[in-house]
């Protein structure tokens, strides 16, 4: 019988939906964007990155234009950064 245990990054998007949510004002959207100590993402980080993505690939602008591999890449980058930063900080 396998146990159910709610991962820690779970846990994390569960507290800060509770803590933030009510706070966003009406009619704006909330995402909570975990980032594990390892780079993991929380499922909803990743839906956010994926919306973005989508919605980047709908511009026009051919000058402006890249691939979801190289969007999607250039955003792990910055979360690693900010990540690494973090941890500097720390």
């Amino acid at each position: 019988m396998a146990h159910s245990r709610a991962r820690p990054r779970d846990m994390r998007e569960n507290f800060k939906i509770t803590g933030y949510k009510a706070g966003a004002e009406d009619g704006d959207s909330f995402a909570p964007f975990v980032i594990e100590s390892f780079g993991g993402l929380g499922k909803k980080a990743l839906d956010l990155i994926k919306a973005i993505s989508e919605e980047g690939a709908c511009i026009d602008a051919q000058s402006y234009r890249i691939s979801k591999q190289q969007f999607m890449a250039c955003v792990c980058d910055v979360a690693t950064t900010q990540l690494q930063d973090l941890h500097r900080v720390v």
